[in-house]
């Protein structure tokens, strides 16, 4: 038993040892409150949020969050837990579609040797859900995400599609883009002002543009102890707000938390 207790503990370190040689080439900015980030990272992540459109109220927890890490070279692993929504009208509650995805960097350097990333992802949503929370059909996701740093500012943007796997016409396809403009307040403070732009091709939303943007707030990454080492290692709290300025809209406005274990 002592043997293998110390084997699993030296697979632990040589794994965390190689998650962060991976990483070390890329800037530290946290990632996005609405959007997804250009960088790989190793996180435990649990979001909340609460959306509002033309009277009906939606409780989102999770949103779609759940498991990353990085086991290969410049190569980053999703796996999400399925969101449980909640809508305080009549509609059913229930959970909702799980997702997947695999990120890989193309380019990276950290603050002091050019303070810059690009990645792309391709990612899978499976309905799993009941039938009032699940999409109709599979659907796969390829994104393209970046972002450049100039000392405390950052700016990174990250553009996607949702691509139905059958019955296109119609489920329609979504174009998604996003922006995140950060600022380094204080040692874990990170003002921004995030903004989502959608359009639909096809479908209910057919020729419709929704554009949402807020300000949001990360605070970390904490560390564990006063002891930690690791860099990469500790906790983030962030917190956003989206609104609607088109008058053409899906969602009048979003409220989102989230929660972050780095690991």
């Amino acid at each position: 038993m002592p043997c293998t207790a110390d084997a699993q503990s030296d697979w632990i370190k040589d794994f965390q040892a190689r998650s962060t040689r991976y990483t070390a080439q890329q800037p530290r900015w946290p990632g996005p409150v609405f959007a997804s980030t250009p960088q790989l990272v190793q996180v435990l992540r649990e979001d909340f949020a609460h959306q509002e459109s033309g009277g009906t109220h939606l409780w989102n927890i999770g949103v779609g969050k759940g498991l990353q890490f990085v086991p290969l070279p410049r190569t980053e692993f999703t796996f999400a837990i399925p969101s449980h929504l909640r809508r305080v009208d009549e509609e059913p509650d229930g959970f909702g579609d799980f997702n997947c995805a695999v990120k890989y960097r193309l380019l990276g350097a950290p603050e002091k040797r050019g303070n810059y990333i690009l990645s792309a992802q391709l990612g899978a949503a499976v309905p799993t859900g009941n039938d009032a929370n699940n999409s109709a059909d599979a659907a796969v996701i390829p994104q393209l995400m970046g972002g450049k740093g100039w000392g405390r500012f950052d700016q990174s943007a990250a553009v996607l599609a949702t691509v139905p796997v059958h019955h296109a016409g119609r489920n329609g396809h979504v174009f998604t883009a996003h922006t995140a403009s950060q600022f380094h307040a204080s040692k874990y403070v990170w003002p921004a002002i995030e903004t989502t732009a959608t359009h639909w091709i096809g479908g209910r939303r057919d020729g419709q543009t929704q554009f949402l943007m807020g300000p949001t707030l990360i605070v970390g990454r904490l560390p564990y102890t006063r002891h930690e080492k690791d860099r990469r290692r500790g906790i983030s709290l962030g917190f956003g707000y989206q609104v609607a300025v088109t008058h053409t809209h899906a969602v009048n406005h979003i409220a989102q938390t989230s929660l972050r274990i780095h690991f």
